[in-house]
């Protein structure tokens, strides 16, 4: 291996391995817990809630609706993203009133897809950083791993939607 390589990193070698490459073999652990040794996944999902997106959604709290300077330049940005959460309690009303679970649905199926949507470019942009650390051709400059990417972190997701037996009657598929 080239001596450079270790200038390539985002942070450094410990840490990029640490945060990036960590939370990939965080995710299999877990899988492990709950499938082989038979931890409830509830328990697990509420543990990474605790320890890992709840300081995360603090860390973005902290950064934005906590900081004076971004209530300066961002305010109408600020108050209008609080419009977000009033659509929960909107499809859970709609379903109330016209009694049915068809807005609950769509309003859960938008959710997944948009926080998987988020994890995607999430790791496409880490994909992007290192290959402009390593001098490599990156986004449109590199549209085959830009595809490759795209379809492989995409088809997993629309394979379980359609492969899911409550997901192929409401997509029109059948049983």
């Amino acid at each position: 291996m080239d001596s450079s390589a270790s200038d390539n990193w985002i942070i450094d070698k410990n840490n990029d391995l640490l945060w990036f490459m960590g939370a990939c073999i965080s995710g299999y652990i877990l899988i492990y817990i709950n499938l082989g040794i038979g931890i409830s996944a509830v328990l697990l999902t509420w543990f990474w809630i605790m320890t890992v997106d709840g300081p995360h959604i603090f860390g973005t709290i902290s950064r934005t609706y906590l900081d004076k300077q971004e209530w300066i330049t961002r305010s109408p940005l600020l108050l209008g993203s609080l419009l977000w959460f009033l659509l929960g309690p909107i499809t859970v009303g709609a379903g109330i009133v016209f009694q049915t679970r068809q807005p609950f649905i769509i309003f859960l199926t938008f959710a997944q897809v948009w926080a998987y949507w988020h994890v995607v470019r999430q790791h496409y942009g880490f994909m992007v950083i290192y290959q402009k650390k390593n001098g490599e051709p990156a986004g449109k400059e590199n549209p085959s791993d830009y595809w490759v990417f795209y379809i492989l972190m995409c088809a997993p997701f629309i394979s379980f939607v359609l492969r899911h037996p409550d997901a192929r009657p409401q997509l029109g598929l059948g049983p």
